[in-house]
């Protein structure tokens, strides 16, 4: 089932930081639309106007890290159906510049928050986005080596679930990790019906567009 439940969990704990700024949502609404350049710029600003805040810094990393995702050809429903292509992985080259500043923007954002959350144990912002680091770096390192980590199918789906439902940054993610899940159990219904939501919701997304004109094909063809 992917092992998700793991990554789940983490997109589950928090749903959402408290006090979003806009120019977060604004860079996210980039960031699934893959506008990658059009991301970093809005990040780029917020950060020059507040250097201290972690959370800018997070959504940087996870900007990197789905430019990458991407170009690798990563979150194509094919790659996550197709278990031998799983099995095979290490054969992709990841770009040596894109991991160095993926890691420098995780660092960034776990100092500031360490910071923070000295002063305030209970800053959410600075929970969200150590909770939100921690998922990412978790992301990369089962797909460099968990090959073989285990866990419940049923909670995995559930906390996609509750991530889709209720969730606010992460939200269109948990949808994409559901969409896979459901194609990997063969409901294509299922998966039309969230990629056609997320095509709509970001519309210059060329990812979703084509898995989902894919998703039809199957339909149509049954």
């Amino acid at each position: 089932m992917m092992r998700l439940w793991m990554l789940s969990a983490l997109l589950a704990v928090p749903l959402q930081a408290t006090a979003q700024p806009p120019e977060i949502d604004q860079a996210f609404e980039q960031l699934y639309n893959f506008n990658f350049p059009a991301a970093h710029d809005v990040l780029n600003r917020y950060i020059v106007a507040h250097p201290q805040e972690p959370l800018p810094y997070a959504v940087r990393g996870a900007a990197y890290l789905f430019f990458e995702l991407d170009r690798l050809g990563i979150l194509e429903g094919e790659f996550f159906v197709d278990d031998k292509r799983i099995a095979d992985k290490r054969q992709l080259k990841p770009d040596e510049q894109i991991r160095a500043r993926f890691q420098q923007a995780v660092n960034d954002a776990q100092s500031r928050a360490t910071r923070v959350l000295a002063a305030n144990s209970n800053d959410h912002n600075a929970l969200f986005a150590m909770c939100m680091t921690q998922g990412l770096t978790f992301f990369i390192r089962w797909f460099v080596r968990f090959d073989d980590v285990q866990g419940s199918k049923d909670r995995g789906i559930s906390n996609l679930q509750l991530v889709a439902q209720h969730g606010h940054y992460l939200k269109p993610f948990a949808k994409i990790l559901l969409a896979i899940a459901y194609m990997r159990d063969k409901k294509p219904r299922q998966t039309e019906q969230l990629l056609a939501g997320l095509t709509r919701e970001y519309p210059s997304n060329p990812l979703l567009r084509r898995e989902l004109a894919k998703v039809e094909s199957t339909l149509a063809d049954q």
